[in-house]
């Protein structure tokens, strides 16, 4: 079956709109009174490891060996849309790690905009292996955002989906 002449890029210009607002309303969110809401039921976890010590660790090549005797000592923080945000800081009070639920209308638009994103080839890798996109963007201990390869190779596709 074929689709009128059209629709595709009716239906992108749609779904791009509809991302737009998405996010805008997720800036909102967070500069609303629910963001200090939220601030306010922070739920926080102190590290027995400061920053400056991962720093140092992230510049080996080996990892300390992980005891498993210690294992039910770690906290089990489980991730629900309704739950409040967690952070994670060392002993000084830098943080570390932090997480906040993210509302199921923003992850519903994530998932309709998957037709966006060109076709994805499946390689026999398990490594690299991701059932959905893994696009990546972070800034590791830089001011400058980084991208990933897989995020790099499918642009400007990417970008829309983003």
């Amino acid at each position: 079956m074929s689709q009128p002449a059209g629709s595709s890029s009716s239906a992108s210009s749609i779904l791009k709109q509809q991302m737009e607002a998405t996010s805008k309303r997720l800036d909102h969110l967070i500069q609303s009174a629910k963001w200090k809401e939220h601030q306010e039921h922070l739920q926080t976890l102190t590290s027995n490891v400061s920053y400056l010590d991962l720093k140092e660790l992230k510049k080996s090549r080996k990892l300390p060996r992980f005891n498993e005797d210690n294992l039910a000592s770690y906290p089990i923080i489980p991730s629900t849309p309704f739950d409040y945000p967690h952070a994670l800081k060392d002993y000084h009070g830098m943080t570390l790690a932090y997480r906040f639920p993210i509302p199921t209308e923003y992850i519903t638009t994530l998932s309709e905009s998957q037709p966006l994103l060109p076709p994805q080839e499946i390689l026999p890798n398990p490594r690299d292996n991701f059932l959905y996109r893994h696009y990546p963007i972070w800034a590791d201990y830089s001011k400058t955002i980084l991208e990933s390869r897989k995020y790099r190779r499918d642009h400007p596709r990417s970008q829309q989906w983003l």
